[in-house]
């Protein structure tokens, strides 16, 4: 798997799926380097093993692609999934326009 550097080494990618309150549901190793091409094999594997729908899904901005997206969309789950950071540097509420107060 390339890694953040470039590199190539053995690295592994740790898929966890839970429910709220933290229970794994599903778990799979892969060698992607990103998890975009994860969503749809998590929440599969999550159905499998609760014999449950799944409804909802929140996911980080790791699993943001339009491909994901429309899968949701087409099987009626409600997604949450975090914007990229670069997406909304122009808008006013984004993290890069607030600065921290150490004594605050």
């Amino acid at each position: 798997m390339k890694g953040k550097k470039g590199n190539y080494d053995s690295f592994y990618n740790v898929q966890i799926s839970c429910n709220p309150q933290q229970v794994i549901l599903h778990s799979h190793v892969c060698q992607a380097n990103n998890d975009r091409q994860q969503l749809i094999t998590n929440i599969e594997g999550v159905e499998k093993n609760t014999n449950k729908k799944v409804e909802k899904a929140v996911v980080d901005a790791g699993y943001n692609s339009f491909d994901n997206l429309d899968y949701l969309e087409q099987r009626g789950i409600e997604g949450f999934i975090a914007a990229p950071d670069t997406t909304y540097k122009n808008k006013p509420y984004h993290k890069a326009h607030f600065k921290i107060d150490k004594k605050k």
